[in-house]
């Protein structure tokens, strides 16, 4: 960069050649996001006290679709187990 160090308040590590330092900017604030939302969903006894903030719609689209991926493989669990027990039902019906 062209300017006078001295007048930096706050030095950060960042060049438009240097990929280190655009990997280093981007994971610090992807760090920082992550720790918010987490933060933001993990509160136990305060968010009685406090009234919750409306989540974003992507927010709200994230959630929605871990939800539906955990509901299909719940059905699908009980399924599995009712097929041996099925098969057995079947082999017992044959040899008899």
């Amino acid at each position: 960069t062209n300017c006078d160090p001295d007048e930096v308040d706050f030095p950060i590590p960042g060049n438009d050649d240097a990929i280190r330092s655009v990997n280093l900017l981007t994971r610090v604030v992807a760090d920082a996001v992550a720790e918010g939302l987490i933060a933001r969903h993990s509160r136990a006894t305060g968010a009685a006290e406090t009234p919750e903030e409306p989540l974003a719609e992507w927010e709200r689209e994230l959630l929605e679709g871990s939800k539906a991926a955990e509901a299909p493989a719940a059905e699908e669990a009980p399924a599995a187990e009712e097929a041996p027990a099925a098969e057995a039902t079947e082999a017992a019906a044959e040899e008899g």
